[in-house]
């Protein structure tokens, strides 16, 4: 009896332990591609999400996020002056028309 027991102790264990690594490794999975994402979505590239899980370095990539300047910002300005300048040259044209 006392070896099925011990068995069972450790059947026990060791099935608990899988399914906490495995609830673990998809939950590190689900935030690695959300913050994958997130950096992807504001013009860096999507790698650096991945520095999230370093610690220290995260503090300082979410202070990037914040403060810093996104690459899509500069993408949004240069659209928005295109932009303006088409609105002004069809204004130009209406008026010589």
């Amino acid at each position: 009896m006392g070896n099925d027991q011990t068995f069972m102790e450790w059947a026990r264990t060791f099935f608990s332990d899988t399914q906490n690594l495995a609830l673990t490794g998809a939950a590190l999975a689900f935030l690695a591609l959300c913050s994958w994402r997130i950096f992807a979505r504001t013009g860096h590239n999507g790698a650096l999400g991945l520095l999230m899980f370093v610690p220290g370095v995260n503090v300082v990539m979410l202070g990037v996020l914040a403060f810093g300047r996104w690459p899509i910002e500069k993408t949004m300005r240069t659209l928005q002056s295109k932009s303006k300048a088409a609105r002004q040259a069809n204004e130009i044209l209406e008026r010589a028309a």
